[in-house]
């Protein structure tokens, strides 16, 4: 889904609904972005709390507004396992119903758009705009998914997690207009040791690697969750850059401890 270009100076709980459904570029027109505006809502979730779980047909589909949410599966023993995450501007969901294959879990506290997952699906087959959308969302949520993939399946930490901040680089230049060459400014989605669980590795591993990059040019580590990417990491080559391995298989050294992200 195309990343939404909300007001800067609003935030987006001063928004209503209809103005963030048509930021993200829904395809509606304006007699169904009303309608689905009015049965769509603002809902704050906490860290660990679950909008959609796996197995469930749920009645909501949904947009994130603020912070992230993860994709997870249970592995045995209940352990869940991160497949991927949603950032700002990203849909959930299955409009068209079906039980959920995975689910979907606050990482941070965040802040999602749900709309009725019905009257979404009757837009849906009543608007090509609309459907366009919905298929270019899903499209873009396969590509995420296979970059995800991509990443984690790299052995070396330092190559690794230069493979996910590539993944936010590209999000953000598409979102704005900053050129291949201009260097620009990535937040971390998550906590540190948050995102290197999620990468299967441990913070002094991330920590490490974080330095490595920034040692050979390509970022600036301006605080801990604030980087600066003075390059383009998508073709930097930094598959040899060190021989650390990782620490665990990517995203299962994540733990949930009463319904908390640990």
């Amino acid at each position: 889904m195309i990343v939404p270009k909300l007001p800067a100076m609003i935030a987006p709980s001063a928004m209503t609904a209809r103005d963030l459904l048509a930021g993200l570029g829904v395809g509606l027109d304006a007699v169904l972005l009303d309608r689905i505006a009015g049965q769509s809502a603002l809902r704050r979730l906490r860290r660990g709390d679950a909008i959609l779980r796996e197995g469930e047909t749920g009645a909501i589909v949904g947009h994130v507004i603020e912070g992230t949410l993860g994709i997870v599966r249970e592995l045995e023993q209940g352990r869940p396992h991160i497949l991927g995450l949603l950032l700002p501007g990203d849909a959930f969901g299955r409009p068209f119903g079906g039980p959920m294959p995975y689910a979907v879990e606050a990482l941070t506290d965040a802040v999602v758009l749900c709309s009725d997952r019905a009257t979404m699906a009757e837009a849906l087959n009543a608007t090509p705009a609309a459907a366009e959308a919905a298929i270019t969302s899903m499209l873009a949520e396969l590509d995420a998914a296979r970059a995800w993939a991509l990443a984690l399946s790299n052995p070396q930490v330092a190559a690794r997690t230069a493979s996910f901040l590539a993944i936010l680089e590209r999000r953000q230049r598409r979102g704005g207009s900053a050129s291949a060459d201009d260097a620009i400014t990535l937040r971390l989605p998550l906590a540190r040791r948050d995102l290197a669980r999620a990468l299967g590795v441990t913070a002094e591993s991330l920590s490490r690697a974080l330095h490595r990059l920034e040692k050979s040019g390509l970022i600036e580590v301006v605080a801990p969750n604030i980087l600066r990417v003075l390059g383009t990491l998508a073709s930097a080559d930094v598959a040899g850059s060190g021989t650390e391995q990782p620490d665990a298989a990517p995203g299962r050294a994540v733990r949930r401890l009463g319904g908390r992200w640990t």
